[in-house]
């Protein structure tokens, strides 16, 4: 797996860890991941505001401390309020 060039060329952007031939996702993140598949009422993550905090949080867990696009945790705070809370609102997803 390590042997392709498309591959190579993405590692170092992707918050992956290689072991042997495999690559893995760090347990925190699959974690976190896991606990907002659940839904908000699991998670907590019940807002765009705390979901970008998780987004942070995750993003911390894995070292990547380097700041993100401009407004990108607006634009996450924006769709969260804007479409996952009318689904939810519509029993559309988490059911």
């Amino acid at each position: 797996m390590e042997e392709k060039e498309d591959l190579k060329s993405v590692l170092p952007y992707l918050p992956l860890m290689v072991r042997s031939t495999t690559l893995f996702w760090p347990s925190k993140v699959v974690e976190a991941l896991k606990s907002m598949a659940k839904g908000p009422e699991h998670s907590r993550v019940n807002s765009g505001e705390v979901l970008s905090v998780a987004i942070c949080d995750i993003r911390s867990s894995l070292s990547l401390f380097e700041p993100l696009a401009p407004f990108a945790l607006d634009g996450y705070t924006l769709f969260f309020d804007d479409v996952i809370l009318s689904l939810l609102k519509n029993d559309q997803c988490f059911s």
